[in-house]
């Protein structure tokens, strides 16, 4: 089981989408430090863009943004048609206090909503709770996905269901008692050139 005693945020891929910089930046060094992989965009669009390239554990994401709110951000994701939508546990982030703004942004997506100034404690807790440790089921899971054929990280979260954020510690627990190898070649999955884990 991973342990996040001294950093509870290791491994974690956190995609923050926020208009205001110095917002974003204060998230991002914040997370960073409790040892989440930090990725910023500046708006909603910017965020799509970002999620066609990669995949996240969670999204943290303002609501109030000019033109493509976080409500339309995250029913865009939500419609994806590949792993990088449906499943992707989000935090909405305002400053609006009303009841009714809480109800808004669970029925667009979102699991969870939070009040700006965002206490970090609190941030950090509601991440770890939407993103729970890998365990040895997850890791029996990877271990099956690479046991036959050279497969991507992507490819591998895609398959089993495992989080991103956890598939290193995964890995490096199985290379104690396994040879994996790491190289780059067709995936067998996805059929592109890509870094592929593999049994050596």
């Amino acid at each position: 089981m991973a342990d996040r005693t001294a950093k509870p945020l290791e491994g974690i891929s956190v995609l923050i989408v926020d208009d205001n910089q110095d917002a974003r930046d204060l998230l991002r060094s914040t997370l960073a430090y409790h040892g989440a992989l930090t990725f910023t965009a500046a708006d909603g669009r910017a965020a799509l863009e970002d999620l066609a390239r990669m995949r996240v554990d969670v999204i943290v994401s303002d609501i109030s943004m000019p033109g493509f709110t976080g409500h339309d951000l995250i029913r865009t994701i939500r419609n994806l048609p590949d792993q990088r939508g449906p499943n992707t546990p989000a935090i909405a982030l305002t400053a609006f206090t009303e009841p009714r703004q809480r109800e808004l942004a669970l029925a667009a997506g979102f699991q969870a909503y939070m009040l700006k100034p965002v206490d970090a404690k609190d941030l950090i807790r509601e991440i770890a709770r939407l993103v729970p440790t890998w365990d040895d089921d997850d890791a029996r899971l990877i271990a099956r996905a690479i046991t036959r054929q050279s497969v991507c990280v992507a490819c591998i979260v895609a398959r089993t269901g495992v989080p991103m954020g956890h598939i290193h510690g995964i890995l490096a627990t199985l290379a104690q008692t396994l040879i994996v190898a790491r190289d780059v070649r067709i995936c067998a999955d996805c059929l592109l050139t890509r870094e592929v884990i593999r049994l050596a």
